[in-house]
């Protein structure tokens, strides 16, 4: 018996190659999709001549153009009434980019979702902010973006940018602040006041939750005080009552308490323990006079025994001399 001879690649059969066939309800869907976009037609945009403004800002910044093209066509059809302000925009926008194609090309994509606003009325006001509270330069630009959305929706841009500085006031990191704002800024949600702020809020009379400040000491209060909550009810309510201190209003809740439960207040049980207090002195002092003609009579016998033993002392030794002498 010999070693078996090792097959040759020529008698070496190969294996049999399988290739897994998609689903059936897959290969339907694909059909369906085929038909679907071949029977629709193409639908190519619309190309406009180009404007001369468009032609100018693609000039100015060596744009292409396909790009200056397709910004053309989409500001005709969708920027027409907001022409001047978009312009504006771009020529700011483009004008700090490193690469103001790409910028652009950005930009042109904003338009097609209808999220790209123009240069706004409130610009100048808006950039005085961030100047007065040292916004970093990112933050500056995505504030007067959010503002310029915000005119455009019809909000009172005066009040927004009054309340933003109440809050950059405020604020130790006004850039992070406004990072933060930003969402909320973009959907148009109020802003309201700030609980932090340093200064009262005006057009209210009497101090509220939003501004409680002690302008004398320099911080802010907790609470209202006597003094405050009584002038200022006196002035809403025309009354000239004083309100209750507390040990009063104490008082009364034990009185009340006292009649639920049915029993005597403390100061009733103090009125009724008080007159046999007062006779307990003199009661003593009579009990002390009673027990001083005892104290006398035993101070009296006492004498009298030391009387007695002295006497018998001195017979006792008168008795021991005159023996001593008899001795004698």
């Amino acid at each position: 018996m010999g070693r078996k001879k090792k097959p040759t690649n020529d008698e070496i059969e190969p294996e049999p190659f399988f290739v897994e066939e998609p689903p059936k309800d897959l290969k339907k869907k694909e059909q369906k999709c085929e038909r679907e976009t071949s029977s629709e037609p193409e639908l190519e945009p619309k190309r406009h001549d180009l404007d001369p403004d468009i032609q100018q800002l693609a000039y100015t910044f060596k744009i292409d153009a396909g790009l200056t093209q397709k910004l053309n066509d989409i500001m005709i059809e969708k920027r027409m009434n907001t022409w001047e302000q978009d312009l504006a925009r771009l020529y700011e926008i483009l004008k700090d980019a490193h690469t103001p194609a790409a910028m652009l090309n950005l930009k042109v994509k904003d338009m097609q979702k209808g999220t790209f606003v123009g240069k706004a009325k409130c610009g100048p006001r808006v950039r005085e902010l961030a100047r007065k509270h040292k916004l970093d330069k990112g933050a500056a630009t995505k504030l007067e973006e959010a503002m310029s959305m915000r005119e455009a929706m019809g909000k009172d841009v005066e009040k927004d940018i009054f309340l933003l500085d109440e809050h950059l006031t405020a604020s130790n990191k006004p850039s992070a602040l406004i990072s933060m704002k930003l969402d909320s800024l973009r959907k148009g949600y109020n802003i309201g006041h700030c609980i932090y702020s340093r200064e009262p809020v005006q057009g209210n009379t009497g101090p509220g939750v939003d501004g409680v400040v002690d302008k004398k000491r320099g911080g802010r209060v907790l609470g209202y005080t006597d003094a405050d909550l009584n002038s200022r009810f006196a002035l809403n309510e025309g009354g000239k009552e004083e309100l209750m201190d507390e040990a009063t209003i104490r008082k009364l809740m034990a009185a009340e308490k006292s009649r639920v439960l049915g029993v005597p207040p403390k100061s009733e049980k103090k009125a009724a323990t008080a007159p046999s207090s007062a006779k307990a002195p003199a009661g003593k002092k009579s009990a002390s006079r009673k027990k001083s003609p005892s104290s006398s009579r035993s101070r009296s016998r006492s004498r009298k025994r030391r009387r007695r033993s002295s006497s018998s002392s001195s017979s006792r030794s008168r008795s021991r001399r005159k023996r001593s002498r008899s001795s004698k």
